[in-house]
């Protein structure tokens, strides 16, 4: 529950997610759509809009800095109109597009950690005399991860719907809010998740090792050092070129084409004892077994947490963030067939304890300086994994049953600023898997990232191709 002054109860979650994924003002979720005439009332919208954000209290979400760091509250419902609407209908098509996109970057850039700016903005821009609509949505990511951004526009579409034909809003006589997460969170991590904390010491972390000076008797040039020491010559901060500029990451990016997009996407429905993820991962493994010689893996998986981890919470339905990047030791020799190898990574996924999240709540969350530090001694993950692929296909933004408008809306999705090697963003579109591969220059560079995504990419066609002929026999 809220405190008498409307703070959240947890105010280290955010401090958390602040210092690790290096959130800012200006780290935001959205789409932009395209609505044609007679498809959009803007006042129905408007009260669907004002509905779904007094019932959803994360949607009301407050953030201020201060002196001590990031502070949450739990704003007041709107009095005004929420829909900011732009006319643009005596503008040339040309000019519309360059307004759209530009006023589209500049909204991105709107939100602020004063304690009062609201952090979910909807721009209407009507394009024509019929009411041809581009709409865009827009929220900071403090407010909700990827899934909760699809219940929002799940929840908004059937509140309009429900308005448009005259009725009343019907829903829940009770929804899951915010702060009753972060407390159960925090109550985890100093009840349950310290009887945890003997399995992340008995991981043998030497095993992950990546000499990723290796890589350069493969032809490729990288780093002197194991990922370990570049993670302890890294812990204090971002790491800064000679002229005392910080180091932008830099992406390589590949595709999958549709039909192996579908066959990789059907695994887990065919009772194959894993799933796609797991198969994905298992690709992963003999990538970097390939190019750096190790098999074995310590992974930062962005993971939702919704749903059975707790018996006495149910988050499956809570607009806010509920995402926790979670820890995965990966022990594979490389012996295995490729199918087995995902079947291995998917027993031990579900090995964990509670899903992993005992990690970073004993080390950001839980009360004890002493378990803090036993946990501090640990390395944290230098590889990362973001894997939508299934969560964008089963659940597509269907806001008004419209896809996001391929306009140039600007760089709404900055990449998480924790200290990775490479981080994996996997995702579905128009039936393809797309990968990205963001890596750190300082350390590695351009080629080493090509061979590694070359690898990759060969990795998960023959082992999807290996699942598709089980099938067969």
């Amino acid at each position: 529950m809220a405190s008498a002054d409307g703070l959240l109860p947890v105010p280290p979650v955010i401090s958390f997610w602040n210092s690790l994924v290096g959130f800012d003002e200006h780290f935001n979720i959205g789409d932009l759509f395209f609505l044609r005439g007679g498809i959009l009332n803007i006042k129905i919208l408007d009260r669907a809009l004002a509905h779904i954000i007094e019932r959803h209290e994360g949607l009301r979400l407050r953030v201020a800095r201060t002196q001590d760091g990031l502070r949450l509250r739990i704003g007041p419902c709107p009095a005004e109109r929420i829909v900011e609407e732009i006319d643009l209908v005596r503008m040339t098509g040309p000019d519309q597009r360059r307004t759209i996109e530009s006023v589209s970057a500049r909204r991105q850039h709107m939100f602020r950690f004063d304690g009062h700016t609201p952090l979910v903005h909807v721009v209407a821009f009507r394009t024509s005399e019929s009411g041809d609509y581009y709409l865009l949505v827009l929220m900071h990511h403090f407010v909700a991860d990827g899934m909760g951004y699809r219940l929002f526009l799940e929840a908004l579409e059937g509140a309009y719907q429900a308005l448009a034909a005259g009725h009343d809003v019907n829903g829940p006589e009770t929804v899951q809010r915010l702060s009753p997460w972060l407390k159960r969170l925090e109550h985890y991590a100093n009840s349950e998740a310290p009887d945890e904390l003997k399995h992340w010491e008995d991981i043998d972390y030497d095993q992950f090792n990546l000499r990723v000076s290796d890589a350069s008797s493969r032809g490729t040039s990288v780093a002197e050092g194991s990922a370990r020491e570049l993670h302890d010559a890294s812990a204090g901060g971002r790491r800064e070129a000679a002229n005392g500029r910080s180091l932008d990451q830099a992406r390589y990016h590949l595709e999958i084409d549709g039909e192996a997009t579908a066959g990789l996407l059907s695994i887990g429905a065919r009772s194959a004892h894993c799933q796609d993820f797991d198969v994905f991962l298992a690709a992963l493994s003999g990538a970097f077994g390939a190019l750096f010689g190790n098999y074995s893996l310590w992974i930062d998986s962005l993971t939702s947490t919704r749903g059975r981890l707790f018996d006495d919470f149910d988050s499956s339905q809570i607009i806010g963030l509920i995402s926790e990047l979670v820890p995965l030791s990966l022990n594979i020799t490389g012996r295995e067939s490729r199918s087995d190898r995902a079947r291995l990574i998917y027993r031990q996924r579900n090995a964990l304890p509670r899903g992993g999240i005992g990690f970073r709540a004993l080390k950001f969350l839980n009360r004890d300086p002493a378990m803090r530090c036993r946990l501090d001694r640990l390395p944290l993950p230098r590889i990362g994994v973001n894997y939508r692929a299934r969560l964008q296909r089963h659940f597509p933004r269907r806001f008004l049953d419209t896809d996001p408008y391929p306009l140039w809306i600007g760089e709404h999705m900055h990449q998480a600023a924790a200290i990775h090697l490479f981080w994996f963003d996997v995702g579905y579109q128009s039936g393809d898997l797309q990968i990205d591969a963001t890596y750190d220059p300082s350390m590695v560079d351009y080629e080493v990232t090509r061979h590694l995504c070359t690898v990759l990419q060969q990795e998960l066609l023959q082992t999807i191709n290996e699942f598709v002929a089980l099938r067969t026999l």
